[in-house]
């Protein structure tokens, strides 16, 4: 039958129970466990009476292997009979022997006496690292227990199996084959009362437009693909009102902006949403208004926006509030810059990461990681910021997983495994790795 050897660490300590120590002329030699391929734990030992272990005609010694594990897991193993001459005699005649005869002997005093233990016992688990401790029982006249000491023998320890684990692997990114990006921008231009034109120094519009001409002029007219402007009007008036007015105003940024950087009109294109009800609905739930609920109530009531503003006004010092604080700022021109970046060498890019990731891509910063010895903190730096510039590429967060493996870190490396493309090699090798790593600290 097959089986595995297993490593033991003996002790040698012993724990007394009714008697100062145990009898010296006894010991306990070649104690052996192995695992067997039928998954039982085989436990051998060697048990020496020598010839000065004296047992009384009267008396029986009875030795209990018992295994303890580390959670007090306990396992009782065959017991060995040892009987006096007298006791033997006795117990035989009054049919008090043990079931198991194999593991029953008689003592033979001033004679060295070699008793081969074997027994087995299917395994588990908790047996990997628990203790073997002998229980020594002395009997007496009618099964009385006269004295019981337990003697530490071994610790079952297996051998850990090597594991080969799989090296830690980047992948290199997709490269890009046109860097387009969307910068998107919130303005809030001011008109007066009922009026589609903007007064660039009316009010804070000339702050507002400033921002817009700086957005613009951070880019080359040559990358801009496309300009996408939404206007929305708040829920102020009649709904066909503030259409009108969401509308024009609407086109008259996108005329602002078409003479301020000569566009083509084609470049620019427009919506609008008369009422902005959803910013309405943020406001009112982070709001601590006492009519709260009843706002919240009117605003997400499935009637005519109209009518919503009717109900509203019933409710005067609510209704002021909201006029004065809300609807100002529901007042709003949002725009979305579709452009496209140029390409970057590694060593450009090594440079522009530092205060202008968002202009590469996760090939080009990739790319610049490897101008750096792998592991070092500026490495590690650029992987990093590509997994926080684009949290969702599947490739930055291999890398970035690769990252937190080689720093210990198995928990993070999961994390972003989790929005990886778990179908390519390095992702399944990581994570491979993981579970291996995690089995092998069990």
């Amino acid at each position: 039958m097959k089986n595995i050897l297993i490593l033991c660490t003996l002790f040698f300590c012993t724990t007394l129970k009714g008697q100062d120590k145990p009898s010296e002329s006894f010991e306990v030699d070649n104690i052996r466990f192995s695992l067997l391929s039928d998954n039982s734990l085989q436990v051998r030992m060697t048990l020496i009476l020598s010839k000065d272990f004296h047992l009384a005609s009267n008396r029986m010694v009875t030795f209990t292997p018992i295994l303890h594990g580390l959670g007090n897991e306990e396992a009782v193993l065959t017991p060995v009979y040892v009987y006096g001459r007298k006791r033997f005699i006795i117990s035989e005649r009054k049919d008090r022997i043990p079931v198991d005869e194999n593991w029953l002997f008689r003592r033979n005093n001033k004679e060295k006496q070699v008793i081969n233990y074997e027994t087995s016992l299917p395994f588990s688990k908790w047996m990997d690292g628990a203790k073997i401790i002998l229980e020594e029982s002395f009997c007496g006249c009618g099964n009385a227990l006269e004295e019981t000491f337990d003697r530490n023998l071994a610790q079952i320890l297996f051998p850990k199996p090597k594991v080969d684990f799989p090296d830690i692997t980047y992948c290199i990114p997709k490269k890009e084959m046109v860097k387009r990006r969307i910068y998107k921008g919130r303005a809030f231009l001011d008109f007066p009362v009922d009026k589609i034109v903007i007064y660039p120094e009316y009010r804070r519009n000339a702050i507002e437009l400033a921002r817009i001409d700086s957005t613009l002029r951070g880019f080359k007219l040559e990358q801009i693909r496309s300009i996408r402007i939404h206007g929305y009007a708040s829920p102020e008036s009649p709904y066909l009102h503030n259409a009108y007015l969401a509308k024009g105003r609407t086109e008259a940024l996108k005329q602002h902006i078409l003479k301020k950087f000569n566009l083509k009109d084609s470049i620019i294109g427009t919506d609008y949403t008369p009422e902005d009800w959803d910013g309405f609905i943020l406001f009112a739930k982070q709001s601590n208004l006492k009519e709260k609920a009843r706002i919240l109530e009117i605003a997400l009531s499935d009637v005519h926006p109209d009518t919503k503003e009717i109900k509203l006004k019933k409710i005067p010092e609510a209704y002021n509030y909201i006029k004065t604080n809300w609807f100002p700022a529901l007042r709003h021109s949002d725009y979305e810059i579709e452009y496209q970046h140029p390409d970057y060498t590694p060593e450009q890019a090594r440079i522009l990461i530092k205060n202008n990731p968002e202009q590469l891509s996760v090939r080009e910063m990739f790319e610049a990681a490897q101008l750096c010895p792998r592991g070092s903190a500026e490495y590690y730096q650029i992987i990093q910021t590509a997994v926080q510039i684009y949290p969702n590429n599947p490739d930055a967060n291999v890398n970035a997983a690769a990252m937190e493996l080689e720093r210990g870190n198995l928990i993070a490396a999961k994390k972003y495994l989790q929005k990886a493309d778990m179908n390519t090699p390095e992702a399944q090798n990581n994570m491979k790795r993981i579970i291996l790593l995690e089995e092998n600290k069990q």
